[in-house]
């Protein structure tokens, strides 16, 4: 896959504790973001070491390589929008380019899942050896996986539906 070109340059380096390397996971927990911090009056409904079993779910996805160069466009994209990661993907739907990118990376993602009981079984045994070396209590059970999955497919659902309409 050619690199994905953004305009301008990335942002300057960040030193200690600020410094990002997980710029793939940053733009994707985008989409499911609410569900990991909680909204005004609700509480979290996944705790944030998920996010930790989904990038270890993407790199074994995509294999190091791809998973290095997307993480590299990632962070490209993400240099060109300034927004919190609660908006993140209203910015990305208003320019074509960054809309191509991500949905790209999406249909990868589901095209693992043409089995879809062993593509979700696949993707939870992998979330929760991840999540287990961290945390013994929580468990990624079916419930947590409907949410993540339609959270995180929802405009690509809802642009095929489109696409059917048409």
């Amino acid at each position: 896959m050619a690199e994905v070109q953004f305009i301008g340059q990335p942002p300057p380096e960040k030193k200690g504790a600020e410094k990002r390397e997980k710029f793939l996971l940053r733009l994707l927990v985008g989409k499911f973001v609410h569900p990991i911090k909680g909204r005004p009056g609700m509480p979290p409904q996944l705790p944030r070491v998920v996010l930790m079993g989904f990038d270890e779910y993407l790199m074994k996805l995509m294999g190091q390589p791809l998973y290095e160069e997307l993480n590299s466009d990632a962070r490209g994209l993400l240099s060109h929008i300034k927004s919190d990661d609660d908006f993140i993907w209203r910015e990305i739907w208003k320019n074509e380019l960054y809309g191509r990118f991500v949905l790209n990376i999406l249909v990868r993602f589901l095209l693992k899942f043409t089995n879809f009981e062993r593509a979700k079984n696949t993707f939870e045994s992998i979330l929760n050896d991840k999540i287990g070396q961290t945390d013994k209590k929580f468990v990624f059970e079916e419930k947590h996986f409907k949410l993540l999955f339609l959270t995180l497919f929802a405009d690509v659902f809802t642009l095929c539906k489109e696409e059917k309409v048409r």
